[in-house]
């Protein structure tokens, strides 16, 4: 077959027919590359060249596209004047030249052939004589049909099949009730027979396409795009979700829209109800293949001014599967997006079996029902936050632009056509068409920017157990309302090496449609090993969910791995995923970001050589660079909010002490430093027991003056820590320190620390973490129906022997009142047990303030508690059955004396001390987040000093640990070493009744 060779121009303005020839040349392989991308490229060309050396003469099939899917515009001889969709067409604002009835002199041009040409030519390597239908989508389905039947008869098939996608293979199906016996069989992809609530998106303004057309045009808004263009055409109305499925609405009445501009008019929804009803029943010659198990709007609801739309795994992303089955009608079911459908390589397989046979075993004909379906709902306030900024094309990458019409037009190719569906019409393919599978094309693409403005369907951030999340998880977390902290808050991720959990994010709040969280474990054993299995288990998770293009950063290069090791290793964890757990090929591009210019230099030099050492005769990693499209956070921007996010970063100091035999142990400490500079110092030190028992005895004993603290507390950290992390805590003396412990390590009063000159409790501030397989999900409630008022429950003396812990509750419950708290009192005999787990289990509170008596228990100490009036034991474990537990538990530990006495023997004070660590222990593992309480039992004078000063910085929204630091100050101040008693479990910028401030 000839043909004359392609005119010069713009290939989007091309006929179908001449870039099927360039593609089938390889001339204008550039150009063809940034319309199509590398991947359809090299497929589509390949495919393209085993068309043209096939047979023609099998049977006719007509190749439909789906909604949006053909170009509009003016036809011409060699180069068309496409409106849809050209870019500078669309930044000039001339896409309101396709509004209705003014726009009707404008004709389909040609298919969008990212979302049709795959399909057409495997058809036509299987033998098929297929051809491109394209039609105007602004138009009734009744008209179009009209017109394809014409086609049909001017052409003089005797004999034809059908394949349409989408809106296409409805109007394939509404040809079937005029057809003259020419038309044997159709196919639909997808088809929403009943309906779907895209046009209901659309016409409201929040579809996606929508909104990122309206991004692009300078001239118009989103809403005007819907107000101008798409209230004026048949086809929007005619596809709306039918009455009978679509929940409480009847979507073709004007009554039930939002009464704005954009409620649609009333003569054109009730010219789309009267067609709907004239469209034919199933008929046994319409086929249907079904995109399930993708999160899809299946419902609305009416609420104020603006509907409110229920999002399920129901649907293919655009079509629910209850509006895409026609009763009576045959199906199989394939678990893919919308606008992949076309390109999915295992469909297009199941649609030549069905066009020859009528059959396919290709896919399923029934598909499971969930016992559980997932759904969440979103307004459109959420949904106008998608492309919320103006954008020029020539800012965009070439893959944002092949993404513009996501998700009715889909850029995917997933899996080739499996070849025995090709090889079945043998007797017409050429013996010389191509057999095996290419090599994999990886596309690695390098971004200086932030990963949280990315454009990919995923973002995958890297988190460290037991560290909040910062760096590019902070950036991404700002951007999420801080859902990352609140998932780690509430120890809802644990971060384990190589754990990996999706996290659900507001649509529109990123680019990205999901967040994959890492755990990359500890810090101090985070190396190669650990890297690459981090990286594979994602690649694994990634590709069974079906994401094909992810984003994220280097894995630990915030705790000071060099960047040439992190992008080694990363990248061979990830294409060791690839081999193993992605055989469908299903994962395309990976993106990489980096913020830092010189970081981002070091990572691009060594992404390269490692692409090119890794890629071989199975795969090639192409190596690309490019920048976020239009972020919302400029990279300058971005920078300095890193920087301030630095300056306030904590430092971690994490303790493991092993016995070994009777008379050591190994203590072994890494500390993770903080800032631009990050980096992790570790090392053991041998300690012997008996050197650490007389240790403790200085402190357990009542002898210690403030004299004494500086040399304790600097002996314990030359006992405890070595050199070189002693010299990493000295240049983090202004950060709060985190110390993270184990069992044995919570005996240690860190809060004693000296390093240097200074204690980092009174200087940064110090808190603690357990390290703990045993804590349970920590449980608060996040929201207050009392507006903004501290709730607090005090439990003063329940029994009745503590007469200055009756003073100091009196005291703190007149303080507390008078700074606008509201405060329910249980004190002496009516603090009973039952009486606690009532008012803990009502939810009410933020604060648990507990004066009173503890609990311990040597046989098992996880059994420790609160004594209760009647001498009736509240533990820890009590509290796992509640639903939401105080923010805070502060356990104010009495004796009573309730003053120090030096001579009394040290067992008595170091059973107190064990007794309070064991109480704190036992309720975070019952699921509260935030302990504080004492080693030993404080002096009156201390201890109401103490709480004053902390409630009241409390009261003014000041997060947990500055009202610990100011606390400790003003008991300093008193010339007494209680300040060091104080011990804080949890998290120390967390603010309690006053999220605002968290």
């Amino acid at each position: 077959m000839t043909s004359e060779p392609a005119p010069p121009g713009a290939t989007h303005r091309l006929h179908d027919e001449a870039v099927e020839q360039l593609l089938a040349s390889g001339e204008r392989r550039r150009e063809l590359v940034a319309l199509l991308g590398e991947q359809a490229y090299r497929e589509l060309s390949a495919l393209a060249r085993r068309a043209r050396e096939t047979r023609r003469g099998g049977p006719v099939v007509y190749v439909l596209p789906g909604l949006m899917g053909s170009r509009i515009g003016t036809r011409g001889k060699w180069l068309d004047d496409v409106i849809w969709l050209d870019p500078i067409e669309v930044a000039a604002g001339h896409l309101a030249r396709l509004a209705l009835p003014r726009g009707a002199r404008l004709v389909a041009l040609g298919v969008m052939l990212l979302n049709a040409l795959k399909l057409k030519l495997s058809l036509q390597v299987a033998g098929f004589d297929a051809r491109f239908h394209a039609y105007d989508w602004r138009s009734s389905v009744e008209s179009l049909a009209r017109e394809l039947n014409a086609r049909i008869a001017a052409e003089g098939s005797r004999e034809v099949l059908l394949v349409g996608h989408s809106m296409g293979g409805v109007v394939a199906r509404v040809a079937l009730a005029t057809d003259t016996g020419r038309i044997a069989r159709v196919v639909q992809l997808g088809s929403p027979n009943l309906g779907s609530f895209a046009p209901v998106l659309a016409l409201r303004a929040v579809y996606p396409t929508v909104r990122k057309l309206a991004a692009l045009d300078l001239r118009h808004s989103a809403e005007d795009l819907a107000r101008i263009i798409f209230r004026t055409l048949p086809s929007l109305h005619e596809l709306l979700p039918d009455p009978r499925l679509a929940g409480p609405l009847d979507l073709f009445d004007a009554a039930a829209w939002p009464n704005d501009a954009l409620r649609p008019e009333r003569p054109l929804l009730a010219d789309a109800a009267a067609a709907r009803e004239r469209w034919p029943a199933a008929d046994p010659r319409c086929l249907h293949i079904v995109g399930v198990r993708q999160e899809t709007v299946t419902g609305a609801e009416l609420h104020g001014r603006e509907f409110q739309y229920t999002l399920t795994h129901g649907g293919d992303g655009t079509v629910p599967q209850a509006l895409a089955m026609l009763p009576g009608a045959a199906h199989w079911f394939i678990a893919e997006k919308h606008g992949g459908l076309p390109n999915n390589g295992r469909a297009i397989a199941a649609v030549a079996d069905l066009l020859r046979t009528g059959s396919t075993d290709r896919l399923p004909a029934a598909t499971r029902r969930s016992r559980v379906t997932q759904a969440r709902t979103v307004t459109e306030a959420a949904l106008r936050r998608v492309a919320p900024h103006k954008v020029r094309w020539q800012d965009l990458s070439a893959d944002a632009r092949r993404r513009l019409l996501e998700p009715v037009v889909s850029p995917e190719f997933h899996g080739s056509v499996p070849p025995a569906a090709l090889r079945a019409a043998a007797a017409v393919t050429s013996t010389r068409a191509a057999t095996g599978m290419p090599p994999r094309v990886l596309e690695l693409r390098l971004v200086q920017g932030s990963v949280a403005d990315a454009n990919a369907r995923a973002l995958v951030l890297g988190l460290f157990r037991n560290v909040d999340p910062s760096g590019a998880a902070a950036a991404v977390d700002a951007h999420i309302g801080g859902a990352i902290r609140e998932h780690v808050r509430r120890r809802m991720f644990a971060a384990g090496l190589g754990q990996v959990a999706a996290l659900l994010v507001a649509r529109g709040s990123l680019i990205a449609d999901s967040l994959l969280l890492a755990g990359l474990g500890d810090f101090d054993e985070f190396g190669s090993d650990a890297q690459s299995l981090v990286a594979s288990n994602v690649v694994r998770a990634l590709a069974e969910a079906g994401v094909e293009d992810f984003a994220t950063v280097l894995f630990g290069a915030g705790s000071g791995v060099p960047v040439a090791a992190a992008v080694e290793q990363q990248l061979a964890g990830f294409v060791a995923g690839l081999e193993s757990a992605d055989p469908q090929r299903v994962i395309r591009r990976i993106t990489l970001c980096e913020i830092d210019r010189r970081k981002y230099e070091a990572m691009r030099r060594t992404a390269v050589a490692t692409a090119a050492r890794l890629s071989g005769a199975g795969l090639r990693i192409v190596v690309d660079e490019g920048e976020a499209p239009a972020p919302a956070t400029r990279v300058p921007d971005a920078i300095a909010e890193r920087q301030a996010a630095l300056r306030s970063d904590p430092a971690y100091l994490v303790v493991t002490m092993v016995e070994q035999g009777r008379a050591t142990y190994d203590c072994r400490s890494s500390l993770l430093t903080a800032g631009p500079k990050a980096a992790v110092l570790a090392g053991n030190v041998c300690v012997s027991r008996r050197e650490l028992r007389a240790q403790l005895a200085k402190a357990e004993s009542g002898g210690l003056g403030p004299g004494d603290m500086a040399r304790f507390g600097t002996a314990f950290a030359r006992l405890l820590l070595p050199a070189s992390v002693r010299d990493g805590l000295e240049t983090m003396q202004r950060r709060p320190l985190v110390v993270v412990h184990d069992a044995e390590g919570s005996r240690i009063p860190w809060e004693t620390l000296r390093i240097g000159d200074v204690h980092p409790a009174l200087e940064g501030g110090l808190t603690r973490r357990y390290a703990s397989d045993a804590l349970t999900v920590a449980r608060w409630r996040a929201q207050h129906d009392n507006g903004s008022k501290l709730q607090v429950l005090l439990v003063v003396d329940p029994t009745l022997d503590l007469p200055g812990a009756a003073d100091e509750g009196a005291a703190l419950g007149r303080m507390l009142r008078a700074g606008g708290a509201e405060v329910e009192l249980l004190s002496g005999a009516s603090a009973t047990r039952a009486a606690l787990l009532r008012a803990i289990g009502s939810g009410r509170h933020d604060v648990l303030h507990y004066a009173g008596h503890g609990f311990f228990d040597p046989a098992d100490p996880g059994r420790s508690g609160l004594v209760c009036a009647g001498q009736e034991i509240l533990r820890g474990g009590d509290l796992e059955q509640l639903g939401h537990l105080p923010t805070l538990v502060f356990f104010n530990a009495c004796e009573a004396a309730r003053v120090r006495k030096p001579r009394r023997l040290a067992r008595s004070q170091l059973f107190a001390f064990r007794r309070s660590t064991s109480v704190a222990e036992a309720f975070l593992a019952g699921g509260v987040a935030n302990f504080l309480g004492t080693h030993w039992p404080v002096g009156d004078q201390a201890a109401l000093a103490f709480s004053t000063c902390f409630y009241r910085e409390l009261l003014d929204g000041a997060p947990l640990g500055d009202c610990v630091l100011a606390a400790r100050r003003r008991v300093l101040a008193l010339d007494s070493i209680d300040w060091a008693d104080y011990v804080l479990y949890g998290n120390f910028d967390a603010a309690v009744g006053r999220p605002d401030h968290d």
